[in-house]
């Protein structure tokens, strides 16, 4: 059986291990954070099952937008589950896709929750605007 860690500040650490990770494109940091079983709730309903999967997604994800930087501004915690919002910023640059949407530098927050078991993410649910947040609350309460 999966043991819950209910200290907010070591699941805080996981998140923010992660998203340094990606940061640095450390990958095999990165593929450490998640459980190899883990499911991703995407914003869209859509989900992604195993850690190859989603970390491919979070690859893609850099790569299209190479001067992506992300940190963990805030975190709330109950039980195994730890709500995050992220903030993200995006420089632009001539190399990133969509560059006519990119003119300046843009800024804004994820938000995602994170199921912690045994030290890795088992379990995330992505949400990054209103309507995704209710689709997201939805599926926490099922």
């Amino acid at each position: 059986m999966a043991s819950v860690d209910h200290s907010i500040a070591n699941q805080r650490q996981v998140v923010e291990a992660l998203w340094a990770a990606v940061n640095e494109r450390r990958f095999s940091d990165v593929e450490s954070a998640y459980d190899p079983e883990v499911v991703y709730h995407a914003s869209d309903g859509s989900e992604l099952r195993g850690a190859r999967d989603v970390i491919d997604l979070l690859r893609a994800f850099v790569v299209s937008l190479p001067s992506i930087e992300t940190k963990l501004e805030a975190a709330v915690g109950d039980g195994s589950l730890l709500s995050c919002r992220v903030h993200t910023s995006i420089a632009s640059t001539t190399n990133d896709i969509d560059k006519d949407h990119l003119k300046a530098p843009r800024s804004f927050s994820m938000l995602s929750t994170v199921r912690i078991l045994d030290g890795r993410i088992a379990e995330e649910w992505a949400a990054f605007g209103p309507l995704d947040l209710i689709r997201q609350a939805e599926a926490l309460a099922a």
